[in-house]
């Protein structure tokens, strides 16, 4: 018996089922029946396991990033466990137990409710629970004819009770109400592989014939080809069936059979915007049953699955057209991995396609991966950062990069190589090829053995001892033969016969050889010991066993169920079944070392075992650089030249659209600059016709207007003469009929007196004294009288006075007249408004004269009255005291009506200093008009200068008022 601890079970290293964005940059991937979670953000990213209890099937996380949850098989019980994302991943939230372990899982929109998918052999188990009660809520069962492998669930984003599943072609809707799931309603889809909902009602569903059918319930809404979308980068491409869709409220992305993903913006309400197509062209594709696609929380980064690898990339920069990769979250092997190599800080694996991966133990993720064609072997270099490549042809020497491996150096070169196995401190290297076979040591190429021989085609295995002393080897035939490598002979060689021995692997001293049924033969130092039954009683007797390996503490034996079966060097007889998370898959490459043992898978699955508790020291990581460092600034590097492409490529659609633009308003402005020139031409023709007929029609009208005026004037200063000699004759008459009204008076009073005398002697002393009286009063008119003459005499002068004044102001108003026809020649654009203006002025001067005419009437008025005061004082003599007060009153209103006179000559007066100004004015104007003229005139040939010129004039005709000076009376 051994005290060594038992090893505890087999961990994945590399090989990814699903993956998607958690919290901020954090990823969790479901791997190998294992969650692991690597965070972005940190300084140093490690990929981490939350060593979960059992094996994980079915992983979701929720659309607002606060929940994940996941299945679990533990034990043979089924259950489904949420933890938080708020906080810290692992936090666990709830647990529920459910009755078939699931295989597909999603969370509502509102992370409220968990609905669980099982397939069985007959049927389809759906299954919800609530989140915040833990209850199981609703069960239903889908029953189909042909139950599919593959399905995929996912909630109605507007309804929590409404789910779509979808599979083998066809979508089934269902609705969890009442504690029952039920089937409400199916879509018949042949060849459709995966959906999601386009927005919060309407469903999308992908074709393999490279069509998205968007439904809302049964009823189709839409049929959209991707081809026409991408700008013809479909058409040359091989399989443009849609195997991947993922749609949030911002972004809708899709993934072709060809390695092409599409994105596109969207919004919850309308869907996707299929005019902002975007194209990511995936290098080295590879297409399996199931690619993850997966957007952040902020809908800035796409997590896409390649086949080989897990990659991450910012596509807030991306252009139409994109053909570079993101960064690497993880790698894995696609196909059966035949090489496994560990150092102290790294694990090197290689699958039968010729795919190297480069793994850190430090932080659990990929350092690099690349291919190299026809590589079946390989070892690496402990003392530097190369690997010794073995092809069907020659001995590469490999550097590792942060890019992939780089060829260094060709070390041996045959025709055909046939099989290579180094030493398990990889220091020495044996190739035996077609013609012989040889031993070198891998840091300084010193050959140990070379032997031209004919190739042993019948070698099956050859194996180093742990001294690097012998290498052994096995034939077809169970022929065991031990080579020196220091003498260069054959120590020993054993035939067995009909073994059928499947591998052989060394323990301490001891060669260990394995047949098909467990049993164990083992050689030491050329002796035959006991064999050893090393098969277990939780493996059935109907398994193979195939390969075996062990160092100097530990034996492990691999099963073709894909069991690991491990015993101590010192108890072969009592072996133990290995617990591994990873699926129960052939193992086809096995590697023990000191401290841990490797295991590659036929999917491409690879496992480690630790065999000690030892903790790797610090050291940093194979590649000649910080990885992590360069990585950053490689995505960096990255996303500035999308940014630059982008900024390019929308440079050039803006160029191209100014470019068209601009030509078609030149076009445009060309078209409209001979149009105008054209209508300018015309209009310059017009502007000559009607300039001729207007200086033909302003000859005539200057004539007209000389001759009316001339008229006019005449009239006028007949009119003028008439009045005043009428007014003067009128006034002799007035003059006349007063002095024969006083003579009538005067002889009236007279016989009236004679008569008196004869008529009363008896009172003849009275009459006598009144006679005196009246006598005297007699006198007092008589004086009043001459006083009268001697007034109405001066009042003769003055009217002469201003009859002189009248005739001098007439003739210089005529003079003013004479300028102002002057002026009047030359006015071209008013000769209208003047020919208006005249006849106004016409029409004044006519109501000046009524206005005359009318004090003519009151003065006649005035005098009629004055004429019955005469014959009112005629018929009473008795108040001739009155008569002469009456005559007083008379003169006074003689002299306001003289005032009257003399105020209307002052205003006249003045209004001919108004006019005289305004003449002036006008002159002015008159010779500026002319000028602009005959700049117009100038110009008529230049369609520029006559439009300027023209504007101005008119602008100037604008801001002069014609009509202010004839609004005032002359």
């Amino acid at each position: 018996m051994t005290s060594l601890p038992a090893p505890s079970e087999i961990c994945s290293v590399s090989g990814y089922d699903r993956a998607a964005f958690a919290s901020g940059k954090t990823i969790i991937i479901l791997e190998n029946g294992d969650v692991k979670h690597v965070d972005f953000a940190e300084e140093q990213p490690i990929l981490k396991s939350m060593k979960l209890l059992g094996r994980v099937t079915a992983l979701s996380v929720s659309n607002d990033f606060s929940i994940f949850a996941v299945a679990i098989e533990e034990e043979n019980v089924a259950k489904v466990v949420v933890y938080s994302l708020e906080l810290a991943i692992g936090e666990e939230k709830a647990v529920y137990g459910t009755q078939y372990l699931s295989t597909e899982m999603c969370i509502s929109q509102a992370a409220e409710i968990i609905a669980c998918l099982s397939v069985l052999e007959e049927r389809v188990h759906l299954q919800t629970f609530d989140v915040k009660d833990g209850i199981n809520n609703c069960t239903g069962n889908i029953i189909a004819e042909k139950v599919p492998k593959n399905w995929q669930i996912s909630f109605c984003p507007a309804d929590e009770g409404v789910l779509c599943a979808l599979g083998g072609g066809t979508a089934y809707l269902l609705r969890a109400s009442g504690g029952h799931i039920e089937n409400f309603s199916t879509i018949l889809l042949p060849g459709v592989t995966c959906h999601d909902w386009a927005n919060d009602v309407n469903i999308m569903f992908g074709s393999t014939t490279g069509f998205l059918h968007i439904y809302r319930e049964t009823i189709s809404l839409e049929v959209v080809d991707i081809r026409k979308l991408s700008e013809k980068i479909l058409n040359d491409s091989v399989n443009i069936g849609i195997i991947s869709i993922r749609s949030t409220t911002r972004r809708l992305a899709c993934q072709t059979g060809s390695g092409i993903i599409l994105i596109f913006d969207s919004n919850a309400e309308n869907g996707p915007s299929w005019s902002s197509c975007r194209a990511l062209i995936i290098s080295d594709f590879l297409l399996k049953s199931y690619h993850s696609l997966s957007f952040d929380f902020g809908d800035e980064n796409l997590l896409y699955d390649s086949g080989n690898a897990l990659q991450r990339i910012s596509i807030q920069y991306l252009s139409k057209l994109n053909s570079f990769d993101g960064d690497v979250v993880t790698v894995r092997h696609c196909n059966k991995v035949v090489g496994l190599r560990a150092t102290d800080s790294t694990i090197i694996t290689l699958d039968d396609t010729g795919l190297f991966v480069v793994f850190s133990k430090l932080t659990n993720r990929v350092l690099c991966s690349s291919r190299v064609p026809d590589a079946f072997f390989f070892t690496v270099l402990a003392a530097s950062h190369k690997l010794l490549v073995v092809t069907k042809t020659c001995v590469e020497s490999y550097t590792v990069m942060l890019d992939g491996l780089k060829a260094a150096e060709s070390i041996f070169e045959k025709e055909l190589i046939m099989a290579a196995i180094d030493s398990y401190d990889m220091s020495t290297l044996a190739i035996l090829y077609e013609t012989g076979f040889i031993v070198f040591r891998t840091e300084d190429r010193s050959i140990l053995m070379s032997e031209q021989i004919a190739g042993r085609k019948d070698t099956k295995q050859m194996l180093f001892s742990r001294d690097n002393k012998f290498l052994m080897f096995l034939t077809k035939s169970d022929n065991v033969f031990c080579v020196d490598l220091s003498s260069k002979k054959i120590l020993w060689s054993t035939d067995y016969k009909l073994h059928f021995f499947q591998s052989m692997g060394y323990s301490n001293t001891t060669l260990l050889l394995l047949n098909q049924k467990f049993i164990v033969s083992r050689i030491k130092h050329g002796k035959d010991l006991s064999n050893v039954n090393m098969h277990a009683s939780d493996i059935g007797f109907s398994i193979t066993s195939e390969l075996i390996e062990g160092n100097n503490n530990f034996v492990f034996i691999t099963a073709d169920c894909g069991e690991v079966l491990c015993s101590a060097a010192s108890a072969l007889d009592e072996p133990f079944v290995v617990k591994s998370k990873i699926k129960k898959l052939r193992i086809t490459a096995i590697r023990a070392f000191d401290d841990e043992f490797l295991v590659g898978y036929e999917n491409g699955s690879v496992g480690v075992l630790k065999l000690t508790d030892k903790v790797p020291d610090e050291v940093q990581d194979i590649i000649l650089c910080y990885f992590t460092g360069v990585i950053n600034l490689k995505s960096l590097l990255r996303d500035i030249n999308s940014e630059r492409n982008l900024i390019k490529e929308n440079t050039e659609k803006f160029l191209n659209l100014f470019t068209t633009r601009t030509n078609n308003e030149l076009q445009q402005i060309k078209t409209e600059f001979d149009e105008t020139m054209k209508n300018y031409k015309e209009r310059v023709k017009t502007f000559e016709r009607d300039f001729n007929e207007s200086e033909a029609i302003k000859q005539r009208t200057i004539s007209n207007l000389k001759g009316l005026y001339e008229d006019e004037s005449t009239h006028q200063k007949r009119k003028y003469e008439t009045m005043i000699e009428d007014q003067i004759r009128k006034s002799f008459r007035q003059l006349e009929e007063k002095q024969n009204e006083i003579k009538t008076i005067k002889d009236d009073a007279e016989r009236k007196h004679r008569d008196m005398i004869g008529s009363f002697h008896i009172t003849e002393k009275q009459f006598s004294i009144k006679a005196a009286n009246n006598q005297l009063e007699i006198e007092n008119l008589k004086k009043t009288i001459k006083e009268l003459k001697f007034e109405t005499l001066k009042k003769h002068e003055e009217l002469g006075a201003l009859r002189d004044e009248k005739e001098a102001n007439t003739q210089k108003l005529k003079e003013n007249h004479r300028e102002d026809v002057e002026l009047l020649e030359a006015e071209i654009w008013a000769l209208k408004a003047t020919c208006v203006q005249l006849n106004e002025q016409r029409d004044h001067i006519g109501d000046e004269n009524a206005k005359v005419n009318s004090m003519l009437r009151i003065a006649k008025q005035q005098i009629e009255h004055t004429r019955e005061e005469n014959q009112r004082q005629e018929a009473e003599i008795q108040s001739l005291k009155e008569l002469v007060q009456k005559l007083r009153n008379k003169e006074n209103e003689i002299t306001r009506t003289y005032t009257k006179v003399k105020k209307n000559y002052s205003i006249q007066t003045k209004q001919y200093h108004e006019v005289l100004q305004q003449s002036h004015l006008w002159k002015r104007r008159m010779q500026d008009l002319e000028a602009r003229i005959d700049q117009l005139a100038g110009c008529v040939y230049d369609p520029r200068r006559l439009e300027h010129s023209v504007l101005n004039l008119l602008a100037k005709s604008q801001n002069v008022d014609l009509d202010k000076r004839y609004k005032a009376p002359l």
